[in-house]
């Protein structure tokens, strides 16, 4: 995926890939600009992912620790504190929380999202096997 993302960063510009677990399951993230990852980090509650991050923390990283009182980030592993549960949610939601900074959220789409340029979607195995999904994406 960094690879994939590198060179998408440096054909399109920017690139960026998200994993979000809806049921609590955790959160990647992977931005990439001009061919070169900026930042991934990923949290997967119980799993260690240090060997995962990369980068040093992007500013709505920094502004979301801020308005929890907690302090500011370093470019080393990003601790969590299991007692910390304000920061655990946060992460858990990093993706697609992250996303609409820099993009858009894409629990946020629906039929009446305005969109322009050329957007690309990639698709699973599985989403390849069975199609894209019903909804507001035109494609």
């Amino acid at each position: 995926m960094l690879e994939a993302c590198e060179r998408l960063s440096a054909r399109y510009g920017r690139a960026q890939a998200y994993w979000y677990g809806a049921q609590n399951d955790g959160s990647a993230v992977l931005v990439a600009e001009r061919g070169e990852a900026l930042r991934r980090l990923a949290y997967i509650p119980g799993d260690d992912t240090q060997h995962l991050e990369l980068g040093i923390p992007l500013a709505y990283e920094q502004e979301r620790q801020t308005a929890l009182g907690l302090p500011a980030l370093t470019a080393k592993h990003m601790e969590v504190d299991e007692d910390d549960d304000e920061w655990m949610w946060e992460l858990l939601e990093m993706a697609t929380k992250l996303a609409g900074e820099l993009s858009i959220d894409p629990l946020s789409i629906d039929a009446g999202t305005p969109t322009r340029g050329l957007g690309l979607l990639a698709l699973t195995e599985y989403g390849r096997r069975l199609g894209a999904p019903c909804g507001a994406l035109r494609m």
